[in-house]
C-alpha cells in the first residue's frame, strides 16, 4: 500500500489493488489486453499525436524489441574477453553494427548505444566528468527557460553536488543571449557548460560558446534528446563538428527508434572513462533487443532521415504560421517560429496550460505543457512536436484543419463532440508509416 505522500494518484493504485485481489491469473491478462486495446485505440487510430517527446518507431523496429536477444543478459563489452557470459557472438555483431550506424550518422569516432535513456546517458556523462575530470561547476538552462530537468538540481547534477549557474535567455525566442554569456563566463570560469533543452526552437551557439570557455579549459556537453533525429539528418547543426566535447541523445523522440540513450565523443582520452562509467559503474545487463532494434532505425535514418527530418521541420513551421493566423500566440513569429519539430503556444489564461491540454486531449489531440520565462505554479507554455505527424504523412490541408481545431478547442469556438469526430477523421489519414525500410 502506498502512503498518502506519494506522487502517484491513489486512487487508481487502489482499484488495481482490488483487480489483484478479486481476478484470478487469465482474468487480470484479459484486463491487461483490454487497457492496451483501449490505448491503441485512442492514441493510435482515433488521436492526433503532438507530444514533442515522441517519436513513432517503424514497424520493422518495432518487431525486433520482441527478438529472443530480449530475454539474454548482456553484462560487457563487445567481443568473447569482454563478455561475462557465454553465446552471445550475435549479439556482438548487432552491437558493433549500432556503434558503427551511430558513429557514421553523427560523424564521431566513438559511441555508446547501452543506455537506457537519455537520463541514464547524462547520468554516465555527469559522474564520468566528476569522477575522472573533477568537473564540478557547470552552467545550463533553467528548466523554466527551456531547460530540462536531467540537466538541473532536480537531475543528476544535482544528485552529484554540482555547482549550477543558469545561461541567460531570450525569452520570445529561448536563445541563448550570448553577450550575456561571455560577461557571466569571464566572471565564473565555468569548466562545464550543458546545452540541453526540452523546449527548443532554434539552434544553440556551440562553437561560440566553445570559443570563450576553451580560454580556462571549459567543456561543452551537449544533449541532444529532442534533436538526435535533425542532426543525424544533418538538418540541424552537428554540436560534435561545432566543438562539443560530449553529446548524448535519445533514441526515441526525433530519432524514432525505441525507448534508450546514446553518448558520442571524439576524444580518445574520453572512451575508458565512459565506457567503464556506462559498465559496469551504472548499468548491468541492458536490452539486447533494444540495441537490434536501433539498428532498423539507423538504418532508416540513413536512408530516408534527410527528407523525413527537413519535412518535419516544414511542417513544424506551417502548422506554427497556421495556429498564429488563428490567433493564437505563437513564440519566435519574428523568425518564422521555429527550426525545429517543436512549436511553443504561450497559453496566459488563468486555467494555465495544463488544463488547457487537457482540453486538447478530450477531443483526441494529444500535446504537454511546458514552463516558459516568468512561469510559477502554474505553467504558460503548449509545447506541440510534428514528428509524429510527419512520419505518418500528414499533408498541409490537414495541417490546415488541424490548427483550426487547435485554435478553436482553445479559444473555445467548437464543441467538443464536432471536434471530436474531425479529430478521428483526420486520424483514419494518418494510418501508414513513412520513412521505413519496406519503402525501398
Amino acid at each position: 500500500m502506498l502512503s498518502e505522500n506519494s506522487y502517484h494518484d491513489l486512487s487508481l493504485i487502489n482499484n488495481a489493488e482490488k483487480l489483484v485481489v478479486t481476478l484470478t491469473g487469465d482474468r487480470l491478462y484479459q484486463h491487461l489486453i483490454s487497457i492496451l486495446d483501449r490505448h491503441n485505440e485512442i492514441r493510435g487510430k482515433q488521436g492526433i499525436n503532438l507530444v514533442a517527446a515522441d517519436g513513432p518507431m517503424s514497424r520493422q523496429a518495432r518487431h525486433l524489441l520482441s527478438c529472443e536477444l530480449g530475454t539474454r543478459a548482456s553484462c560487457g563489452e563487445i567481443g568473447r574477453r569482454s563478455r561475462y557470459f557465454t553465446g552471445l557472438d550475435q549479439a556482438d555483431e548487432i552491437e558493433a553494427l549500432a556503434i558503427s550506424l551511430i558513429n557514421d550518422l553523427f560523424q564521431c569516432k566513438h559511441s555508446d548505444p547501452r543506455l537506457m535513456g537519455g537520463v541514464h546517458a547524462n547520468t554516465v556523462v555527469y559522474s564520468m566528468l566528476k569522477k575522472h575530470l573533477n568537473i564540478t561547476n557547470m552552467f545550463a538552462l533553467n528548466p523554466f527557460h527551456g531547460g530540462n530537468l536531467s540537466n538541473h538540481k532536480m537531475g543528476p547534477p544535482g544528485i552529484l553536488d554540482y555547482s549550477i549557474i543558469d545561461l541567460p535567455i531570450e525569452p520570445q525566442t529561448l536563445k541563448i543571449d550570448l553577450n550575456k554569456f561571455e560577461c557571466l563566463a569571464n566572471v565564473h570560469k565555468p569548466l562545464l557548460v550543458n546545452l540541453g533543452a526540452g523546449v527548443h526552437l532554434f539552434p544553440f551557439p556551440v562553437r561560440e560558446i566553445k570559443d570563450i570557455i576553451s580560454q580556462w579549459g571549459g567543456r561543452v556537453f551537449f544533449d541532444g534528446a529532442h534533436q538526435a533525429g535533425l542532426i543525424a539528418a544533418g538538418v540541424y547543426p552537428n554540436p560534435i563538428l561545432d566543438g562539443a566535447d560530449v553529446f548524448t541523445g535519445s533514441t526515441g523522440k526525433t530519432f524514432s527508434g525505441s525507448q534508450g540513450g546514446i553518448i558520442c565523443w571524439n576524444d580518445d582520452h574520453l572512451s575508458r572513462p565512459i565506457e567503464t562509467m556506462a559498465f559496469p559503474a551504472l548499468t548491468g545487463s541492458h536490452q539486447l533487443n533494444r540495441v537490434a532494434s536501433l539498428v532498423v532505425t539507423c538504418i532508416e535514418m540513413r536512408t530516408f532521415g534527410k527528407e523525413y527530418m527537413r519535412t518535419g521541420i516544414n511542417n513544424a513551421k506551417r502548422l506554427a504560421s497556421l495556429l498564429h493566423n488563428e490567433g493564437l500566440e505563437v513564440l519566435g513569429a519574428p523568425e518564422h517560429y521555429t527550426e525545429t519539430h517543436q512549436i511553443i503556444i504561450k497559453w496566459c489564461y488563468p486555467e494555465g496550460a495544463k488544463a488547457a491540454t487537457y482540453r486538447l486531449a478530450n477531443v483526441g489531440i494529444f500535446v504537454n505543457a511546458v514552463a516558459l520565462p516568468g512561469d510559477g505554479h502554474r505553467l504558460s507554455g503548449i509545447r506541440i512536436g510534428v514528428t509524429e505527424v510527419t512520419r505518418l504523412g500528414i499533408t498541409h490541408n490537414a495541417l490546415i484543419v488541424l490548427a483550426k481545431v487547435i485554435a478553436g478547442c482553445l479559444l473555445t469556438r467548437c464543441f467538443d463532440d464536432h471536434a471530436r469526430i474531425v479529430v478521428a477523421d483526420l486520424a483514419k489519414a494518418l494510418q501508414t508509416f513513412k520513412y521505413c525500410l519496406d519503402d525501398t
